[in-house]
């Protein structure tokens, strides 16, 4: 997803700061393929050129070469499955309009805030920039993304509500994101045969008890497993790594109990009652799903989630949609028997929903031609191949979209029907209450985006207060407080 990478902070000054070693790597990883093309062409090759052919009988015939205008962009995507359907993606289009060239270079999530602002500071280097929500927000503010509220329109009644929210830029009704994926989750992904086996009881968890429900899970297939298989078995997972996961679990669980981390005025009420009683409550469980977790939790990250579920030595796991591709391709034995669930949840069903798309630099060389490219991107048909990027994973954001043959006929989502089903419902039933934090509700349960989210994501303090807790066994109380404490210092 998005963020299944940490990024760090960006300074808001104008982007100067990453010129030098930003631009660098942009034209490294970004922007080599747009020189490359402009290179000096071969003998008798210039970007435009015209020759005639002649004979004894005179002139013959003469051939225009023209070279397509190189459209560049950078997004966070990296497998060989997702870098082949961009570059399918990009095919398609250079059929209909061979004048153009989109060129997509898959970058990693470690590096992607600074390519895009250097690109910003730059001043051409890219067209196209893959915007996760917090950098959304952040360099829209700056007024350097092209407006795309028209092409939005076009099918505004298509756009699932999570998406449409997420990309409406401050409330204004002005769209400067294309939405491209919406990702549910995280969910509770369980094994039903090892569950039958061990006699454990089964997900969804919900109730004021749900806590309780899944930490006797995790305790008793741990005993019961440990016994029944001959060797050291696992309930499930807590990545307590310094990764956006662990802030997003605890995230989760804090909405599974009708409540944020700001109220509807954007201020950071997390250390106050009743919200902190509950976030207390919600540390304390999480060290408890710690210290039932895997070995070598405390430095697990993102896919270790994946890889430690594969190995065969779990019941559950809790991860997003992309646990099904990794584990039918790794453990096809294991996928077959898997299901997913709500995770514990005390009042509310709970998928948060992450919604990423592109934008457009305006001041790029090819701005304009970029803008057709999404143009032809938004009809239904070109649109649901967005959707195949990582299939059970990043769903397409339009309902119009699902229901295209391409995306119905994709192997995997044949293959795994109730989750292609199943999931999506869920995202557009609860997504729109159910986002990250950069979203709160006014009084009238309508979202309105906080502007202070990427500060609180980029400096982690949220991962350091989980952290504090789960690896040093710091007072949940007190690692609650401190966040606070941070967050009021930064005048947030």
């Amino acid at each position: 997803m998005a963020n299944e990478k940490t990024n760090d902070k960006t300074s808001r000054r104008r982007f100067i700061k990453y010129v030098g070693a930003g631009v660098v790597v942009v034209g490294v990883a970004g922007a080599a393929a747009y020189y490359g093309t402009q290179a000096p062409s071969p003998p008798g090759l210039t970007q435009t050129a015209a020759s005639t052919a002649t004979s004894s009988l005179g002139p013959t015939e003469t051939t225009t070469f023209t070279e397509p205008i190189v459209i560049r962009g950078i997004h966070e995507w990296g497998t060989p499955g997702e870098i082949a359907n961009t570059n399918n993606i990009e095919g398609k289009f250079a059929q209909e309009y061979p004048q153009y060239k989109v060129d997509i270079s898959s970058i990693s999530s470690d590096d992607m805030r600074a390519l895009t602002m250097a690109a910003i500071a730059g001043g051409g280097t890219l067209e196209i920039v893959d915007l996760f929500t917090g950098l959304y927000i952040e360099i829209a503010k700056e007024n350097v993304l092209t407006d795309m509220t028209d092409i939005i329109n076009v099918y505004k009644d298509q756009w699932y509500p999570s998406a449409l929210t997420s990309a409406n830029f401050e409330g204004s009704g002005t769209y400067y994101m294309f939405p491209s994926y919406v990702t549910p989750g995280p969910w509770v992904w369980w094994r039903k045969n090892v569950f039958e086996e061990l006699g454990l009881p089964e997900p969804p968890y919900e109730g004021d008890d749900a806590f309780d429900k899944y930490l006797t899970m995790l305790k008793q297939a741990k005993d019961e497993g440990t016994r029944k298989y001959g060797k050291p078995f696992w309930g499930g997972v807590l990545p307590a790594g310094r990764s956006l996961f662990v802030s997003f679990l605890f995230y989760s669980f804090l909405w599974g109990n009708n409540m944020s981390a700001f109220d509807s005025d954007f201020n950071f009420i997390l250390d106050k009652e009743p919200v902190k009683s509950e976030a207390i409550e919600i540390l304390r469980f999480m060290k408890k799903c710690y210290d039932l977790s895997v070995p070598g939790s405390s430095s697990f990250e993102w896919f270790e989630a994946i890889d430690s579920f594969i190995t065969g030595n779990m019941a559950s796991s809790i991860y997003w949609g992309r646990m099904v591709g990794q584990v039918d391709d790794r453990a096809p034995d294991i996928a077959k028997e898997m299901d997913v669930a709500f995770l514990p949840h005390k009042k509310r069903k709970n998928p948060m929903v992450e919604v990423g798309g592109y934008g457009v630099l305006k001041d790029a060389k090819h701005a304009k031609e970029a803008m057709t490219f999404f143009e032809w991107l938004n009809r239904p048909e070109n649109y649901a191949y967005l959707g195949l990027n990582v299939p059970l994973y990043s769903y397409p954001c339009r309902k119009d979209a699902v229901a295209q043959p391409v995306y119905l006929n994709d192997p995997l989502i044949q293959k795994y029907k109730h989750f292609a089903e199943w999931i999506p419902e869920q995202g557009a039933t609860y997504g729109i209450d159910f986002l990250f934090e950069h979203l709160v509700m006014d009084p009238q349960g309508n979202p309105k985006p906080n502007t202070k989210w990427a500060d609180l994501q980029g400096n982690m303090w949220d991962v350091d207060m989980c952290q504090k807790v789960l690896l040093q066994n710091q007072d949940p109380k007190a690692a609650v407080e401190w966040m606070g404490e941070q967050v009021r210092k930064a005048g947030l």
